[in-house]
């Protein structure tokens, strides 16, 4: 326990001067927004008591927006890359020479790795947030304060499950270039597949299929509280979805996704070999799936549209993806009968056109 507990205190002092840029930056951010803010209250205040001098015919009506959207991009952002910071130094076989041999334990070398990055996030998120309501403090009779504080406990919960995500499927592959990509990747691919397979089978689920894009049900939470925070009184929070209980099952399943990816991610990396640092990233989480499963969705959406440009940018892609993942031009059979197929489908679509 001292031994970690040592590693946590040096590894934290060296990434220090990180946290506090991003926390800096965070900040300006935040006091720019602000800034507009109140600029829009002076100016509605000014409208309000001077209705009449404007041409207003029955006085003018309020429309202050506390704009707390832009922390959903705080949230995205930083639960992407500051995991990928963490984790990076752990695609190096020369580094994870060293780590493996020192006296502490696999689990606690990536959990402190893991924790010192969800706390950089923390503080910056944290102290732009408090920022923020501070500096809203000129039009505060126009906030309701409690649906600023309330989304922000929510939005820590959302980007806990986040990190986990990012982390999960940065950690199982063996480089940072291969991390960063699948990790990207599975934020957007599995609303791209319930898409197609909606469309496939003439179904219309578009509205609950977009809150499978990772980030995406923290920007309708953020929807909801910022036009409660305007003191209007509105239902329940449904996240884009007919069911008003969406908001609730959400919060109940992410704190049990979360618990998951983390487990996930201890044991994968418990398995892991110093020697596969820099290898290629075999994982079933990353290119062996990825790279098929959107060529497919390529070439199904080149002839649900425009057959030849689609096919040709999905033969592109696949070959350039499959030259990445292999880091050769020597292509394994599989990988020939995707880039094959990519082929084909591009010369039906110039016979077709």
């Amino acid at each position: 326990m001292k031994t970690t507990l040592r590693y946590f205190k040096h590894h934290a002092k060296d990434t220090l001067i990180r946290a506090a840029i991003i926390t800096f930056i965070c900040l300006v951010i935040v006091t720019m927004v602000a800034q507009g803010v109140n600029e829009t209250y002076t100016r509605q205040k000014e409208y309000s008591e001077n209705w009449y001098v404007y041409g207003y015919p029955e006085g003018y009506t309020w429309s202050l927006n506390p704009q707390i959207g832009f922390f959903v991009a705080f949230s995205a952002i930083l639960t992407t890359l500051l995991p990928m910071l963490e984790l990076s130094c752990f695609n190096s076989r020369k580094y994870l020479d060293s780590a493996f041999s020192f006296p502490i334990s696999r689990i606690s070398l990536i959990s402190v790795n893991l924790l010192n990055g969800f706390l950089q996030f923390l503080a910056a998120y944290t102290l732009s947030f408090i920022w923020y309501t501070i500096a809203l403090l000129p039009c505060a009779d126009k906030i309701n304060y409690l649906a600023l504080w309330s989304f922000f406990f929510i939005s820590l919960l959302c980007s806990l499950f986040y990190y986990s995500v990012n982390a999960f499927f940065f950690s199982v592959c063996n480089s940072t270039v291969d991390g960063f990509l699948t990790a990207v990747a599975w934020q957007f691919i599995i609303a791209l597949v319930l898409f197609t397979l909606d469309d496939m089978i003439g179904g219309s689920f578009e509205e609950e299929t977009i809150l499978t894009i990772l980030w995406m049900p923290l920007v309708h939470i953020s929807d909801y509280f910022t036009t409660i925070s305007k003191g209007r009184r509105i239902a329940i929070p449904d996240l884009g979805t007919d069911n008003p209980y969406a908001m609730t099952i959400y919060l109940i399943v992410i704190p049990i996704l979360t618990v998951l990816f983390v487990a996930g991610m201890l044991y994968f990396f418990n398995k892991k070999r110093a020697e596969s640092a820099g290898e290629i990233s075999n994982t079933p989480f990353s290119y062996k799936v990825l790279l098929p499963v959107c060529t497919g969705l390529l070439i199904y959406w080149a002839f649900e549209s425009e057959p030849a440009i689609l096919s040709i940018f999905a033969l592109i892609f696949s070959t350039v993806g499959y030259i990445i993942y292999r880091r050769t031009v020597k292509l394994k059979i599989f990988d020939i009968v995707v880039i094959s197929a990519c082929f084909v489908c591009f010369i039906m679509g110039l016979l077709g056109g």
